[in-house]
């Protein structure tokens, strides 16, 4: 029984790496069309711990998307109008931003919160 239940743990990481993965592959490439660089991401330590939405019944994964403070301002809302418009069910949870204190075209501080559902 232990081994059956390690099998199943590795199946529901490598799923949870795929949606990972996808997640990290979508983003940066909404981020590159609108000119925002992303720094980093943020997955829950047990990426195999996706969450069933009470709403909709749904599995979904959380993360935190980092951007580079040398983001323009208008180009981070084209990135969260590419985010909101996907096909992948990306839904932005919770956005921080600071403007800059020598520029005020340009943000700082930046990072979106994201809930993906996936099956």
């Amino acid at each position: 029984k232990d081994e059956v239940d390690k099998a199943a743990q590795i199946v529901a990481q490598t799923t949870a790496y795929k949606y990972q993965n996808q997640i990290v592959e979508d983003v940066t490439k909404y981020a590159n069309i609108a000119g925002v660089r992303i720094i980093g991401f943020d997955f829950p330590q047990d990426i195999a711990s996706a969450t069933v939405d009470k709403t909709t019944g749904l599995k979904s994964l959380t993360a935190t998307i980092r951007l580079s403070d040398s983001s323009k301002f208008t180009a981070y809302l084209s990135f969260l109008k590419y985010i909101e418009q996907n096909l992948t069910k990306i839904q932005i949870t919770d956005i921080t931003i600071s403007p800059s204190t020598t520029n005020q075209e340009y943000i700082t501080d930046t990072t979106i919160g994201i809930q993906v559902y996936v099956q």
